[in-house]
């Protein structure tokens, strides 16, 4: 059937889910403005169905608050018809308030120049792993404690349990050893 600003949202959440909208802001990239596709009537439902083109028309611009762009069709029967050909989203803020993702994106933003500031060298995890670091948010400061220690300490030879890193437990480590061991450059072996 014809596209509706309902599919038009779940292309763009699509692209929410595969952390696209966030790995493109991380890798300096843009976007935006971002083309949706639109699936619309064509020579024979122009004919046949010429009511309900109307309607699907009025109701996808009305329930889409973005950009439309329109092509111009000469039909045999119905003369002239401007149809909607695509949807604009123009830019990044605009696609993230439609979602509904502002809070995620504040925190995930927040989280971001934290990281370009203190840790650059971690942007390419953050890049790959955009929702492993927004699932983290609260653990962020211990386990950049922790790897700022391990940058101190590169080849301790101690056990896990004796890491001196202060308000952060063994446990704590043990439970996040795989972020860990890829933000220490490394494999953490104690």
């Amino acid at each position: 059937m014809w596209t509706t600003s309902k599919d038009l949202k779940k292309q763009l959440e699509r692209l929410w889910e595969r952390a696209e909208l966030l790995r493109d802001v991380l890798s300096g990239g843009s976007c935006f403005p971002l083309r949706l596709v639109i699936k619309g009537p064509d020579s024979t439902d122009i004919t046949e169905r010429f009511e309900k083109v109307r309607s699907w028309v009025s109701e996808l611009i009305e329930g889409f608050p973005f950009r439309i762009e329109w092509k111009e069709v000469r039909h045999r029967v119905q003369g002239l018809q401007r149809l909607p050909a695509s949807a604009w989203v123009d830019s990044r803020e605009g696609a993230i308030r439609w979602l509904g993702k502002q809070r995620d994106w504040e925190r995930f933003s927040s989280l971001m120049e934290m990281i370009r500031q203190e840790h650059p060298a971690l942007q390419p995890w953050f890049i790959k792993q955009p929702f492993k670091a927004l699932d983290l948010l609260n653990e962020w400061p211990k386990l950049l404690s922790v790897v700022e220690w391990l940058k101190a300490h590169p080849r301790p030879g101690i056990y896990l349990r004796q890491v001196d890193v202060p308000g952060v437990h063994s446990k704590f480590i043990e439970s996040h050893l795989s972020v860990l061991s890829v933000h220490a450059d490394r494999k953490l072996s104690m």
